[in-house]
């Protein structure tokens, strides 16, 4: 197989696991006499842990003397970590096997995105459309488990997740190798990209922008159901998202022939305070498709965006390092933060809350900008 099909088949099946867990993983959790109080403990401690170990972890892909070996490591990890959840009893073991999982399969993500940007950039395959294959596995997942697990026990659910993630393992030990990098002294570390005003305000503004999506993932099924709208209908529009991604992803190089990456962040912010004003105030089915579509703008433009600039700014021997830096702040402490935050707005204001995210997603537009004005484009220079 050439390494597009095979970079492409292990992004299916890694966000295919994700269209299992994320949708149904509450489902088996209440089937072990989880409370909701239980279940917030459990997912509080996944974010944590992934917020500190995901620049360690993408530091040592970064030193490794192939970054293939973290990878499969990390899909073994998360194997057992499913082994241990199916002998959890206790709410310790429940967050236990939780950190483990973390340390596993919330490296897995990060990791693959690294070695798909380094083979992207080396012109081996365009990472868009390698990338896109990832958001159908999500799609078909997600929908073919609702098939399989309805009439059936929840313990299923854990049982799709495994054979999943033993389908990964298979898949990662197939990845193509990334080129190598040029020598450089050193390697992995944190300090230097902390040191850099683009990283900072780059991940400012990627934080910003992807977790004003809080109250939407925290509480968007609960709002559409509140203005009536079926769990079928609410399930296609949840595919409209999706949907609306691949296209955006699957069509991303001849996007960056007619925008730069710092455009498109803007896109983001601005499709951000579009999009979330708008939820706040229709309750139409095609007035909610239409909202809908634009998380090509607010979730694929901003993660596009980020991919290019970090791979055009951060040298290859800190590439992964950024990958997890990026996967802490934003995506584990960032949204673990705005989740919080979303409960208590919904609880007091319902969907008036969406105007709070609107302006989370501005304050983004004005910290991308400023990533164009502190980068030239070029690679950045670690050692200063």
């Amino acid at each position: 197989m050439s390494p597009a099909l095979r970079m492409s088949l292990f992004f299916a099946v890694v966000f295919g696991t994700v269209g299992v867990h994320l949708p149904f993983w509450p489902v088996w959790l209440s089937g072990r006499g989880l409370t909701p109080t239980d279940m917030g403990l459990v997912m509080a401690t996944g974010l944590l842990v992934r917020g500190f170990t995901m620049p360690l972890i993408g530091s040592l892909s970064d030193r490794a003397p192939d970054r293939r070996i973290v990878l499969v490591i990390a899909t073994v990890v998360a194997f057992l970590a499913g082994v241990l959840f199916h002998f959890a009893r206790t709410i310790g073991d429940f967050m236990l096997a939780t950190a483990v999982m973390t340390v596993g399969f919330g490296a897995v993500g990060p990791l693959a995105e690294n070695q798909a940007m380094l083979l992207a950039t080396a012109r081996v395959f365009e990472y868009g459309r390698v990338r896109a294959l990832g958001s159908m596995g999500f799609v078909v997942c997600t929908v073919g488990a609702g098939y399989i697990l309805a009439g059936r026990s929840s313990e299923t659910v854990l049982a799709m997740v495994l054979a999943m993630v033993t389908v990964m393992i298979a898949f990662s030990l197939a990845l193509p190798a990334a080129p190598p990098g040029p020598p450089a002294a050193r390697r992995g570390e944190i300090g230097p990209l902390l040191r850099q005003r683009t990283i900072l305000w780059l991940l400012a503004a990627v934080t910003l922008i992807q977790c004003s999506h809080a109250v939407f993932y925290a509480f968007g099924t609960l709002e559409m159901r509140r203005l009536g709208v079926s769990d079928g209908a609410i399930g296609v529009l949840w595919a409209v998202s999706v949907l609306a991604e691949i296209v955006l992803f699957w069509r991303g190089q001849s996007l960056l022939r007619w925008v730069d990456p710092i455009a498109l962040l803007a896109i983001a912010g601005v499709g951000g305070v579009l999009r979330w004003c708008l939820m706040a105030v229709v309750s139409s089915i095609p007035a909610l498709a239409a909202v809908q579509i634009l998380h090509a703008a607010t979730f694929g433009c901003c993660h596009l965006s980020m991919m290019i600039i970090l791979a055009r700014a951060v040298p290859v021997s800190h590439s992964a390092t950024a990958q997890g830096l990026f996967a802490s702040g934003s995506y584990a402490f960032g949204m673990g933060a705005a989740m919080a935050m979303s409960g208590w707005l919904y609880a007091t204001v319902g969907a008036g809350g969406f105007y709070c995210m609107a302006v989370m997603a501005a304050f983004g537009i004005g910290a991308g900008l400023m990533v164009g004005r502190s980068w030239d484009g070029g690679q950045l220079d670690l050692a200063r």
